[in-house]
């Protein structure tokens, strides 16, 4: 019976390759076209309002690194980024100097560099990209590390240079623009409309900007499909595209992905769990890039829904998780224990683990929190991440052994990141991974209540309070020792369930090369080059 089942299921995904492919299971992609698999749709093309796949396809189209870091190829082989060393990429140097006592910071942008619209790129859109983020919220990063407010503290002094003026120091400053999308100002003003200022509307299914690849055509829940811009700037430098086409094809279903990539039908899958990938590894045709990651993986909690507001409960939850056998099971061991709010790696980061899997201590805690006879909650993960289903199922008959009963919810990509975004999911499945490697940084973008990346909610007057004194801080020993006491009071109220943090891999067909590793993990295809 379980070998019909099996090989239903082979037959069920041949039929959907076909399908999805739009014509026979053997045909390959053309040469000059790269195909990639992604289990969920993009949510919106605007980068101050997208989360998950989403980012993939804004930077192969946008102006999203002003700063960048060249490629490094490690010693077995494979490519990642120097994040030591900066590269001139739209902003084609920068300074810092102190004046009568405030850190000015000057940016100059690269001369005749232009967007896909064929307006130039100026200081006019830094200006007008940095605003729009205050207008979102977005700018917590700004106001955190770098101390100024764009409608106050920053000044065009000309068409290809922008100065800001912040109250101190901050070593972080410039990293902040190897991760700030550049838009066309012109463009949005001209299309959106003067009842939309900022194009909020128009930039979630357009996108503006001056990236390699054109986006030629989006079929929501299908396909987007982008061709190469030959014009554009980062052609004259170690950046060259090669590939004429790029497909991000939506294959919901986890097992079409990985035999779509077996028989050489997409080039890239993406959101392969580790336990597929360490199959993926002996299969003919492919190649599996691995990674070790500060990638967080965790359960969040929202505190100001019920019943997560209660504190014994949280800690309750958090003893009847199985870490170990997740580790092993779901990730084959390709992963290390998460043991605080900080990833190994960063300073400060624990080297013992906050909670351990104790069903008896979590029974007794789940009776002091009031629920001697058990409780019913429900648990959320986004859909295209496989793994976390896994977790989730695992993690519910760990629950059942000490009363608590546990519903598992699968949310399609596109709701779950809306819902995150809006602080409305109250338990679930989460990965973060901070792009600046800074224990203030990652502590400010995950716990501040004023971060909209602090998409648990949790937090409020006392932590917010220590945060922003370790903002203004100029004394680093100081500074640390305030965020030691910070950490320590996110692990005593639960404000997460730390989980792990998985390496990142990604499974490819033999004939790609030239996969850079990047600190955000976001896939730059441009790069790729298909043999």
């Amino acid at each position: 019976m379980k070998r019909l089942l099996r090989i239903t299921a082979v037959a069920l995904a041949l039929i959907a390759a076909a399908t999805l492919l739009g014509g026979p299971t053997n045909a390959a992609p053309a040469r000059s076209t790269l195909v990639v698999a992604q289990g969920g749709d993009v949510d919106s093309l605007d980068n101050e309002k997208s989360l998950g796949p989403s980012k993939g396809a804004i930077i192969l189209c946008s102006d999203w690194q002003p700063i960048g870091y060249k490629p490094l190829q490690l010693k077995n082989g494979l490519w990642t980024v120097d994040t030591k060393t900066f590269a001139p990429r739209i902003f084609e140097r920068w300074e810092h100097r102190a004046v009568g006592g405030r850190h000015e910071y000057t940016l100059y942008v690269k001369r005749g560099l232009q967007h896909q619209s064929g307006n130039p790129i100026t200081a006019h859109d830094v200006a007008f990209s940095f605003l729009r983020r205050q207008a979102f919220g977005r700018d917590a990063l700004e106001r955190t590390i770098g101390f100024f407010a764009a409608n106050r503290d920053l000044q065009v002094v000309d068409d290809y240079t922008v100065r800001i003026s912040a109250s101190r120091f901050s070593p972080m400053f410039f990293n902040m623009f190897t991760q700030r999308n550049i838009y066309d100002s012109r463009r949005v003003r001209e299309l959106a409309g003067p009842q939309d200022p900022w194009g909020e509307e128009y930039l979630k299914r357009n996108c503006v900007g001056g990236g390699p690849y054109k986006m030629t055509r989006w079929t929501p829940g299908v396909e987007m499909s982008f061709e190469r811009w030959p014009e554009w700037w980062g052609n004259s430098t170690w950046e060259k595209t090669t590939i004429g086409n790029i497909s991000l094809r939506i294959v919901p279903e986890l097992a079409t992905r990985i035999l779509l990539l077996q028989r050489g039908q997409v080039d890239v899958a993406l959101d392969i769990p580790s336990k597929e990938i360490s199959r993926l590894r002996t299969s003919r045709g492919v190649k599996v890039l691995s990674y070790p990651s500060q990638n967080l993986l965790y359960i969040g909690i929202n505190p100001n829904i019920k019943p997560f507001d209660n504190v014994k409960l949280r800690r309750a939850l958090a003893h009847a998780f199985p870490y170990a056998q997740a580790i092993q099971d779901v990730y084959g061991g390709d992963a290390q224990r998460l043991n605080g709010a900080l990833p190994t790696g960063v300073p400060l980061a624990r080297k013992v683990a906050a909670y351990s899997t104790d069903l008896d201590r979590a029974k007794r805690m789940l009776a002091e929190a009031g629920y001697p006879n058990g409780i019913e909650i429900s648990v959320m993960f986004d859909s295209r991440l496989a793994a976390h289903e896994d977790l989730a199922v695992m993690y519910k008959a760990s629950l059942e052994k000490i009363g608590v009963r546990l519903n598992i919810q699968k949310m399609p990509s596109a709701q779950f990141n809306a819902e995150l975004r809006t602080r409305r999911l109250p338990f679930f499945f989460y990965e973060a991974l901070w792009w600046i490697s800074d224990p203030l940084y990652m502590i400010s973008l995950s716990f501040h209540t004023r971060a909209q990346t602090n998409v648990s909610g949790y937090g409020g007057p006392r932590t917010d309070e220590m945060i922003d004194r370790a903002n203004v801080t100029d004394d680093d020993r100081a500074r640390l020792r305030l965020l030691n006491q910070i950490q320590d009071v996110i692990i005593d109220d639960v404000a997460w369930i730390f989980l792990a943090q998985p390496n990142f891999n990604i499974a490819v067909r033999d004939n790609i090369d030239r996969y850079v590793h990047q600190n955000t993990e976001l896939n730059h295809l441009w790069l790729l080059q298909k043999k």
